[in-house]
């Protein structure tokens, strides 16, 4: 029996910091998470437009990475706001509390910094050459992810954690599995029963939406 939701919804909102994430369950991603959640998708989507008032265009859910240790499934919600523009939004799939996505704390230019000292310092030379720079804004961690020539002509990809400034550099095929980590999880075999039968968590995955990590830095 799925919980009411009359106490989330309404003034008295609880709102969860996504730095503060809580440690994902062994197993419980994507699918999995949502049927094991005691909250309808209907219920998370009035709870959005509570907070946000619009029409909802998408519902579902993401799996994000936290930094540490297992990622975490959010249920989410995209809709078209009343006074115009989009806005998503993100809710605990445990306690249905809307979870603030983290605020990056460097602009592109001091990371760009960052970046460019810490390809020159690991070569022990200047000369490297910055082709592009993007945030990757996930929920719990956003980055800063600079393609950068080394002044030895390779090709480094250099993250900058977007709130502390730490920088780890990359070969490109490192960099190509950091970006598909949150992956690998959703194609583990694992099973829910539904109504006495098996239903395989990973057959259903999550839509990929280039605008949704735009979206993610708009208030």
């Amino acid at each position: 029996m799925r919980k009411s939701m009359r106490m989330i919804l309404g003034v008295g909102l609880a709102v969860a910091v996504a730095g503060a994430a809580p440690a994902a369950r062994a197993g419980q991603h994507g699918a999995c998470a949502v049927l094991d959640s005691p909250f309808a998708l209907s219920e998370i989507v009035e709870a959005a437009v509570a907070i946000e008032p619009g029409t909802p265009i998408k519902a579902g859910f993401t799996v994000q990475p936290t930094g540490a240790g297992e990622p975490e499934t959010l249920f989410k919600v995209k809709l078209r706001k009343e006074d115009g523009g989009k806005a998503l939004l993100f809710f605990d799939t445990d306690t249905a509390q809307q979870v603030v996505p983290v605020e990056p704390q460097l602009s592109l230019l001091e990371a760009y910094g960052l970046a460019l000292d810490a390809v020159e310092e690991a070569a022990g030379e200047e000369g490297a050459v910055v082709l592009r720079g993007r945030l990757r804004h996930r929920v719990f961690v956003p980055n800063w992810w600079f393609a950068v020539v080394a002044p030895d002509a390779k090709l480094v990809f250099a993250r900058v954690d977007a709130v502390d400034g730490d920088v780890i550099l990359l070969t490109p095929k490192q960099a190509a599995r950091i970006l598909a980590k949150h992956k690998i999880h959703k194609k583990k075999r694992i099973y829910r029963h539904v109504s006495g039968k098996p239903f395989r968590c990973d057959a259903l995955d999550e839509d990929d939406d280039v605008e949704d990590d735009d979206l993610i830095s708009l208030d």
